[in-house]
């Protein structure tokens, strides 16, 4: 029994930490320390629920090589009128010990059926930089719901004697929420209307002028033969 305990405490022990924080359109770069937003709710399959400090922890024990677990997130709106923009971030890891986690798992992000990301743990890829800037995960309204999946795997080629000295890796994520504000292509095509009902350069203004100056003339004439027909009228009566 002794030499099984003394070869668990030799597994290594992963924390990914997912700290959420919440935001309006007075915090748009989020906060540290504010609270998600009562309506929206990320849990996971667990059953562990974010509450309204925002940390969520993942705790990954006996972590061996070619090892997968899979983790989903599901968030969704439940606030009863006000859209949230969700976006995500990953932070560069915290590492202790001789193996580097960020770089030994690899990690796939499924989310709402689609493939955003397939690389290493750090949230680093040849194509995509999840620590570089936010990814937008969309606008939920009311009653909508999505999924993040997350697939993790340990590299293969590690073998029991690269555990015999504990590693650890840190790695914070970031979800941030956000009161919807107007979308910029729709605030652009009422811009754009406005536009367009007036002339926008002096070619046009003046083929404008010259549509008003044949209207009045138009207007004029027929003025000026129902005047006369009126005049001819009275002087046979």
């Amino acid at each position: 029994m002794e030499k099984i305990k003394y070869l668990c405490q030799l597994f290594s022990l992963i924390i990914i930490s997912l700290s959420i924080i919440g935001g309006s359109p007075y915090f748009a770069h989020g906060a540290e320390g504010e609270p998600l937003p009562s309506g929206i709710v990320i849990g996971d399959d667990k059953g562990i629920q974010v509450q309204s400090d925002g940390e969520y922890l993942v705790e990954i024990n006996d972590v061996l090589p070619g090892k997968k677990w899979t983790l989903d997130i599901d968030l969704m709106s439940v606030d009863k009128g006000t859209p949230y923009d969700l976006s995500m971030q990953i932070f560069e890891p915290a590492l202790s010990g001789p193996i580097d986690f960020s770089k030994a798992i690899h990690m796939v992000l499924n989310y709402a059926g689609k493939e955003i990301y397939d690389g290493p743990a750090s949230g680093i890829s040849a194509k995509t930089n999840l620590q570089e800037s936010d990814y937008s995960l969309g606008t939920f309204h009311p009653g909508d719901s999505k999924r993040l999946r997350v697939v993790f795997e340990m590299d293969h080629t590690y073998t029991k004697n690269d555990f015999q000295v504990k590693s650890m890796m840190e790695n914070v994520w970031k979800f941030r929420a956000i009161k919807n504000q107007e979308p910029e292509q729709t605030k652009n095509k009422k811009q754009t209307k406005r536009k367009q009902f007036f002339p926008q350069t002096g070619e046009e203004w003046r083929d404008v002028l010259i549509y008003i100056c044949l209207g009045l003339f138009i207007l004029l004439m027929a003025v000026l033969i129902l005047k006369k027909k009126y005049d001819d009228q009275k002087k046979r009566s």
